[in-house]
């Protein structure tokens, strides 16, 4: 399964890789838009699964350059 993380905003993705989010408040966040979907499925991996890749990437976005710490 592949999780599009453009639909996420990267300061949600933040706080919920650095557990100031629980996997219900990002899922209850997401209910009923486009990117609903995709929280859903990430979610149902499991949350200590969810907030290891959601580390990931924000490692990578910030290697390629991507990711706006300002909004965080």
């Amino acid at each position: 399964m592949k999780i599009d993380w453009k639909l996420i905003k990267d300061s949600d993705i933040f706080t919920f890789a650095n557990g100031r989010m629980s996997g219900r408040g990002l899922y209850s966040k997401y209910v009923n838009t486009k990117a609903g979907g995709q929280v859903r499925n990430l979610v149902r991996q499991g949350v200590e699964r969810a907030r290891a890749l959601a580390k990931k990437t924000i490692r990578r976005r910030i290697l390629k350059g991507s990711f706006n710490l300002i909004d965080v």
